[in-house]
């Protein structure tokens, strides 16, 4: 099996494996930058949509990060890193795109987003009690 690591600036439910059948267990992770790096410096597949942010995560991370507006499907194993700008109020206005001077003075935060359907699954029918 093959694992990808895709670098994003959002998660969205679309991006879940195409052959799931039913419930998706997904866990979100915080992550620090240089555990960022960590996981990126293996190789990595750009999904940042937008010029600016790309640039920004280029010289925070210090590892080029394209602009690369694509659509992403999560395959079992595959990890999600969302560098999430963090715009005052939660969302920007529509069709508004920050330049890369803006993206610059905001905070980044990073999450780390993998499928863990399977593994609950597992866990599951061996008897575990997954309840909290």
């Amino acid at each position: 099996m093959t694992m990808t690591v895709y670098l994003a600036n959002a998660f969205s439910a679309n991006m879940l494996s195409a052959d799931a059948d039913g419930d998706n267990y997904i866990r979100f992770t915080k992550l620090g930058e240089d555990e960022v790096k960590a996981l990126l410096s293996s190789g990595f597949e750009s999904t940042i949509g937008h010029p600016g942010t790309a640039q920004v995560l280029t010289e925070k991370l210090g590892l080029q990060v394209e602009a690369n507006r694509k659509a992403v499907r999560l395959a079992e194993g595959d990890k999600l890193i969302v560098a999430q700008v963090e715009w005052p109020g939660g969302r920007l206005p529509e069709g508004r795109v920050l330049t890369k001077e803006e993206v610059e003075k905001l905070p980044i935060k990073y999450l780390l987003v993998e499928d863990v359907t399977l593994e609950v699954k597992r866990a599951l029918e061996s008897g575990v009690n997954l309840k909290r």
